[in-house]
């Protein structure tokens, strides 16, 4: 099934969210860890892997990305906005930062949230495969290590339908990267 989202316009800095995922229990046996991180002691894991996220608009375009894993301590979590070449290089360093201006984030939600006020991100990725650190003086908790599988998505123009009359553009997943603008992204997976 084909997933849709909207792009409007330039993107700017980086936003961090993070949800709850329902999951259907009806069966006993625990989906496989394929994502974790290590901050402060804590091991982070997630049955949900690391993704890259391009959204290939025919006006914009945005690359991002993201990893989340949970403890008994809370919810840790990262998010960078990429330029193209940063994707095809399959690596990169980033300072974070908490303001909206920011290109990347990071955080841990639990009892107390620490979030990145400043430090660094750094990313490799590629075939499939993600890992990375967080650096930072202060707080030093969110000083992590984090490694698993990658998920690459790759989003482009809706080629039938009626646009949205607000100016946003309708993009679909491009599963199979056969578009000529997912094409080159494939060596990503």
């Amino acid at each position: 099934m084909a997933r849709r989202r909207r792009l409007a316009g330039t993107f700017v800095g980086a936003a961090l969210t993070v949800g709850v995922v329902a999951c259907d229990t009806s069966d006993s046996t625990p989906a496989p860890i394929v994502f974790r991180a290590q901050a402060a002691g804590v091991s982070f894991e997630s049955a949900f892997p690391a993704v890259v996220d391009l959204a290939l608009g025919s006006n914009a375009s945005v690359f991002t990305f993201s990893a989340s894993a949970t403890s008994n301590r809370g919810v840790w979590s990262v998010h960078a906005t990429l330029t193209r070449e940063q994707v095809f290089a399959g690596a990169v360093s980033l300072d974070l930062g908490s303001s909206t201006s920011a290109l990347a984030a990071a955080q841990i939600n639990g009892s107390t949230r620490l979030q990145a006020d400043t430090g660094k991100l750094d990313v490799s990725f590629g075939q499939g495969l993600a890992a990375g650190s967080v650096t930072m003086a202060s707080p030093d908790q969110l000083n992590s290590t984090f490694s698993g599988t990658l998920a690459v998505e790759c989003l482009v123009p809706a080629s039938a339908g009626t646009q949205p009359s607000d100016g946003s553009e309708a993009l679909v997943m491009d599963v199979g990267f056969e578009s000529e603008a997912c094409m080159p992204f494939a060596i990503l997976k």
